[in-house]
């Protein structure tokens, strides 16, 4: 089953160096997140927050090769890729033939949100695998840690 999701926040993964998108079940509260190039968050972040582009963007070159070549971006599908990496199904429509281009899920997002068509997902996705946290006990973990007081630590040196 195809689940609908829309763009949630951006973020940063767990070593704190490469962004990370955080997508949103439309009709519930499961997310999925998911590491993204700098160049792709750069990209999805402009038309995110509708900030003019300076230059042209490599994601436009891509919607306009694709409506030159008389096709249009239908919506995206995201699904479990090769060793479990979230990957995307580009669905696109030419003269009434559908056809699908494997990607990056960043590209495939950054192009859906540059063309205004909708995100979904396998089930699968949003579920949480064998094994770990459910979200609602993520969650409430982060909210402990948040309102935890960073005195009640300690202080701590490194050697």
């Amino acid at each position: 089953m195809l689940i609908p999701l829309e763009v949630a926040s951006f973020a940063l993964d767990a070593g704190g160096n490469s962004p990370a998108l955080v997508l949103r079940e439309k009709a519930g509260a499961r997310t999925l997140e998911f590491p993204i190039g700098p160049f792709e968050a750069s990209a999805m972040a402009l038309e995110w927050f509708t900030v003019a582009w300076e230059k042209p963007q490599t994601i436009q070159l891509c919607k306009t090769l694709i409506e030159q070549l008389g096709a249009a971006v239908d919506k995206i599908v995201l699904f479990r890729g090769v060793n479990a990496a979230v990957a995307a199904r580009l669905c696109l429509v030419q003269n009434g033939l559908a056809r699908t281009i494997e990607c990056r899920p960043g590209d495939a997002v950054s192009l859906v949100l540059r063309c205004g068509r909708p995100i979904f997902a396998e089930e699968s996705l949003l579920d949480p695998p064998a094994g770990t946290a459910s979200s609602l006990e993520s969650d409430t973990l982060r909210a402990a840690i948040s309102a935890t007081d960073t005195v009640e630590f300690g202080r701590y040196t490194l050697e």
